[in-house]
């Protein structure tokens, strides 16, 4: 396959920019029952009603983490109380990410193990908004399916999870970090695996987030540990990728998202911040006609805190506005909405 391998470059000043945005942010929770948390997800479904999944415990990693939900209806500032939908009773829990199929599903995928390299993936599905769930199906060996950032869905109807391993090389001091996706064509009752996507050696990304263009392809932008974005590309809607490439957007090793607006131009929210990885402030919000070249638009949080703001996940709302969660300190979630 034809590998196509542009820069990505970056507008580091809102104020280089034209558009004109309004930000209205407020916590998901003022209080909970666990002092840290992590990882957000975000989904409107049904239409009209937000949830926002994470997961919560003493730290993470700790055997008491489980995933917690909350909801409201857009517009309203109130959301309800975190509660479980997601435990184990060995492991602790990590990385949720919720996506509706369709319009009578809503579908937790999730992760569970002592540690990363030894996750198993999990998947719920719920039929009434989020409020009761089906007992979760456990993923066979080497299946994660989404990995941190929301599947999509292509016109054809196929599915694509974006997903990745942190996986033990044995008689290797470190861990490989490799991108792959998980495929399903029956609307997401089986997968297939495609990848690992090949990189170079000194290339570690993983939880890439989707791009879908106009003429179809598919442009997959992922974390890295090199200081840069992460860029792979496909143009059989999945089914194979192109070499993965380094750009020159930075990348400070921390989570990104991003999604296609429905008028075809591109968002992403990240931390612009290159090889400083303790540094996972500020959080922006970036807007691009050709995936390439990118111009912030807002800056979510700026204020230097111990843990960053980090992990961002970015739905488009039927309301017309960008609905966006993120972990703020380690010690809640925020919920900004962007009106473009």
């Amino acid at each position: 396959m034809k590998s196509i391998l542009p820069v990505l470059s970056i507008c580091l000043m809102a104020a280089a920019c034209s558009h004109e945005v309004i930000v209205s942010q407020e916590f998901v929770y003022e209080e909970a029952p666990f002092p840290q948390c992590h990882a957000s997800t975000i989904v409107e479904y049904p239409e009209g009603t937000l949830s926002v999944a994470f997961f919560g415990g003493r730290k993470e990693g700790a055997d008491d983490v489980c995933i917690y939900l909350s909801s409201k209806k857009i517009g309203e500032t109130r959301w309800s109380a975190p509660r479980v939908v997601a435990s184990d009773s060995l492991y602790p829990c990590w990385n949720p990410v919720l996506f509706s199929p369709d319009k009578d599903r809503l579908l937790l995928f999730y992760k569970t193990g002592p540690k990363v390299p030894q996750w198993t993936g999990h998947v719920k599905t719920s039929y009434d908004g989020g409020v009761t769930w089906e007992k979760d199906y456990a993923y066979p060996d080497r299946m994660l399916g989404a990995i941190k950032d929301k599947p999509v869905k292509l016109p054809s109807g196929r599915i694509i999870c974006p997903s990745s391993e942190e996986r033990v090389i044995p008689g290797k001091d470190k861990i490989e970090w490799t991108v792959h996706f998980e495929i399903s064509d029956d609307g997401a009752k089986t997968w297939r695996k495609v990848g690992p996507v090949e990189a170079d050696d000194s290339v570690r990304v993983i939880q890439p987030t989707i791009l879908v263009h106009k003429d179809g392809t598919l442009q997959a932008l992922c974390r890295s540990s090199n200081g840069k974005i992460a860029v792979t590309y496909s143009h059989d809607e999945g089914d194979t990728w192109s070499k993965v490439q380094l750009t020159d957007f930075p990348n400070n090793n921390s989570g990104l998202d991003a999604l296609t607006l429905p008028d075809g131009r591109f968002i992403l929210v990240c931390n612009p911040v290159g090889d400083d990885w303790g540094a996972r402030y500020p959080l922006c919000v970036y807007i691009s006609k050709d995936g390439l070249n990118w111009k912030e638009i807002a800056n979510l949080a700026s204020e230097p805190v111990k843990n960053g703001y980090c992990y961002p996940c970015v739905i488009y709302g039927s309301d017309g506005a960008l609905h966006i969660a993120y972990t703020w300190d380690r010690v809640k979630i925020r919920y900004a909405r962007v009106e473009l």
